[in-house]
Formats: structure tokens, C-alpha cells, sequence
């Protein structure tokens, strides 16, 4: 990616623990871009959301769950958004 940012969109309830935080991260011209629009274009059952899979995998490791995630695509910006448990 060209370059990128991420947000928090709403802090979760407790100051010692994120469960239920959200976020909304989004990239610039990502390798993923052409194929990613492609595949939604085609509204099929998998999703081209490598980055959603890294951070499964990092907050499983942390000890939350990445619930209501969804990767949207706007111009050249990759757009993933999702909730911890």
C-alpha cells in the first residue's frame, strides 16, 4: 500500500479492556486492490480480506475475537472495519 491509516470508531466500555471497540482501517492503492474489487463485484461466498485474516490472527493472540468485520472498496482505498470481543 501506498500508504494508510487506522481509527478507532467507538472505545469499548471498560478502560481495561477493548472488547467492543471499533475499528476502520483503511489503505491506499494495496496489492490486494484490482482482485479484491473484482471478487466483490461478483458478490461471491469468499472474500479477498488478507488483512482482516492478519488481524484475526494478532487479536486471537491478544485474546479478543474480531466480530462484524467487512472490507469495502472506495477509488483506490481498501476499506476493512471490525469489532473485538
Amino acid at each position: 500500500a501506498l500508504e494508510g491509516s487506522a481509527a478507532i470508531l467507538k472505545e469499548g466500555q471498560s478502560e481495561k479492556d477493548a472488547a467492543g471497540t471499533q475499528f476502520c482501517i483503511s489503505l491506499t492503492s494495496p496489492a490486494t486492490l484490482w482482485s479484491g474489487q473484482a471478487l466483490k463485484s461478483k458478490k461471491p461466498s469468499v472474500a479477498n480480506d488478507f488483512m482482516l485474516k492478519t488481524i484475526r490472527a494478532l487479536l486471537s493472540r491478544a485474546g479478543y475475537t474480531v466480530v462484524d468485520s467487512s472490507v469495502n472498496y472506495v477509488n483506490n482505498q481498501e476499506i476493512s472495519s471490525f469489532s473485538i470481543i
